[in-house]
This record gives structure tokens, sequence and C-alpha cells, in this order.
């Protein structure tokens, strides 16, 4: 519901509101928010596995492991950023929406940390920190390409 909320039904919801109107470019683009805010909903819970499963929450990282959960949160990260490059080369996408890709470094910082200490909640906090950079730089850069493209 996190992806769908934060990605097409928000970006689409935007459109249909102010062009009366609907686009598989704008589908492909609500996928760029959709997939980091649901990894950012992931990794976050990380750090609770303990007492989430002690008190019977049944999310997807007590589902998973804390492991799988840390494989699942990069995938969808890394998904996210390959949407942007898949939708530029099919020309849905401006090429100034690229810059999303300076994101990458705090992926991999994230990913690095996340490695080694998702056992470890506190030491595993930077690793949070390093995907919410993550979310914020390529959804400000892919936006602005997109505006920057709609501006000339």
């Amino acid at each position: 519901m996190i992806a769908l909320s934060y990605g097409p039904w928000m970006v689409l919801g935007s459109l249909y509101l102010h062009a009366r109107s609907l686009s598989w470019g704008a589908l492909w683009a609500s996928l760029v928010p959709g997939l980091l805010i649901m990894a950012l909903a992931v990794v976050n819970a990380i750090p609770d596995f303990h007492q989430d499963r002690l008190v019977g929450k049944r999310n997807l990282v007590v589902r998973l492991g804390r492991r799988r959960a840390v494989w699942l949160y990069l995938a969808l990260s890394a998904a996210s950023l390959l949407v942007v490059v898949a939708g530029v080369i099919a020309g849905e996408f401006p090429k100034g929406c690229l810059a999303a890709l300076l994101a990458l470094p705090l992926l991999v910082t994230s990913a690095r940390r996340a490695m080694h200490t998702f056992e470890f909640p506190r030491q595993f906090v930077p690793a949070v920190r390093s995907i919410v950079g993550c979310y914020g730089v390529a959804v400000l850069l892919f936006t602005a390409g997109v505006l920057l493209h709609a501006w000339r």
C-alpha cells in the first residue's frame, strides 16, 4: 500500500487532477518514488524485527527475516534507479532524469553497511540514513530532470 500510495496513486492522481489525462510515461515515472518509498519502509522495519515478532506483527521483515529483507530493500532501490535508465532509453523520460543516478553512491553506502549490521539495530541506523538520503536525492533529481525538460 505504501508503494502504491506514494507512487502511482500520488503521481497519476496529481496528473489527472491537473491535466485531466493519464499516460504510460507517468505510470513509469511513478515507479521511481513508489519503489524507493517501499524500500524505505522495509529498511525501517529491520531494526524492529525482534520487537515486531514478539508482539505478533507479521510485516515483510518478520515474514522474510532480516537478511532477506536487506536484499528486498536493496532490490527495490536498485529497481527504482533502473526504471530511470530504462525510461530514458525508451524515450519516456528526458535525459536530465539520469541525474537521479547521483543517488547511487548513497545506495551503495547503505548496502555495505546493511550487509554487516542487520543483526545489530544501533549499528544498522547509518544504513537507514543512507537510504533516506538516496530516496531524497533520487526523487529530487528525477523530478528536476522532468521539470527542466518541461520548462525548456
